[in-house]
């Protein structure tokens, strides 16, 4: 009989087969732990490698999306704010350009200005009003109230991925396929950031003060001339009096539905170059031919 303090042998016993060897128990408790760990470590492998994947699919899709260039044209965007009105007729695009300045901001640019945190909580209102003439009946359309400077900065990350997100917020088709839809609803009729511009057109066009009489970046350009530090945002005359159908959240008011923008033919001038003759924004280019100039 066995106490406590018997030693077990040490010796192999013979299996069932009558081979000596690790009894079958031993031998199946081993092999079902080593199976285990064999699922495990695939498992693991697998979920690590899915896991990778994903970090790269997101980080491949954020720059992706981030990334806005001369030439991007806006595809649709989720939960589109401009959807909210998509049984309505859109209103069409219109470039007004400014004549005069004026002493208080137009009720449009406030409202917008209250408005764009709840698509830009990190931007903050850098003005509106700023009386600049250039010649006769040719001003900045801050002149006229009609401008805001939404500040971001594209040297910070997160301001400029926000930037370029309300860009391609404004400038999305909505579910009806109406391009820039909200940015028409809206009454924008223009933008400016990083040395790009929109000015109604199917894509974004190079900001020729950015750029030398070679045709590249101009590096002494500083960071608020070239709108690095801020969005510039553009009303029309009806935008700017809350008559468009996002303020009045009625169909638009133009007697025909509106088209899909055709591809723009830009034309670019330079402030210095502008007369009477020419349409030139608050910044001194041409709207693309994209909107209707009045």
């Amino acid at each position: 009989m066995l106490d406590a303090t018997t030693a077990l042998p040490t010796t192999a016993l013979p299996n069932a087969s009558g081979e000596v060897g690790e009894p079958d128990c031993l031998r199946s408790a081993i092999t079902a732990r080593r199976s285990r760990r064999s699922r495990t470590r695939h498992a693991l492998t697998t979920w690590f490698a899915l896991l990778a994947f994903l970090v790269a699919l997101g980080a491949a899709a954020d720059r992706s999306e981030a990334r806005l260039s001369t030439g991007t044209v806006f595809g649709p965007v989720a939960h589109n704010p401009a959807d909210a009105l998509d049984d309505t007729i859109i209103d069409d695009q219109f470039y007004d350009r400014a004549t005069h300045c004026v002493k208080q901001p137009t009720k449009g640019a406030l409202a917008l200005v209250k408005w764009l945190p709840t698509i830009s909580p990190r931007g903050i209102n850098w003005g509106i009003n700023r009386c600049e003439m250039w010649g006769k009946k040719s001003a900045s359309l801050h002149a006229e109230g009609r401008a805001i400077d939404w500040h971001l900065d594209v040297h910070n990350s997160a301001d400029k991925a926000e930037a370029e997100r309300v860009i391609r917020v404004l400038l999305a088709p909505d579910a009806n396929g109406n391009p820039h839809a909200l940015a028409r609803r809206l009454g924008v009729q223009g933008l400016i950031w990083n040395c790009q511009a929109w000015w109604g057109g199917q894509s974004l066009v190079r900001y020729s003060v950015c750029n030398g009489k070679n045709g590249r970046l101009n590096a002494k350009v500083d960071d608020t001339t070239a709108h690095r530090n801020h969005i510039h945002l553009e009303l029309n005359k009806a935008g700017a009096k809350l008559q468009t159908s996002w303020w009045t959240r009625r169909a638009a008011t133009t007697k025909t539905k509106a088209r899909p923008t055709p591809t723009p033919a830009p034309a670019v001038i330079d402030p210095v170059d502008a007369d009477d003759s020419q349409v030139a924004d608050d910044d001194g280019i041409n709207p693309d031919g994209g909107a209707t100039v009045r």
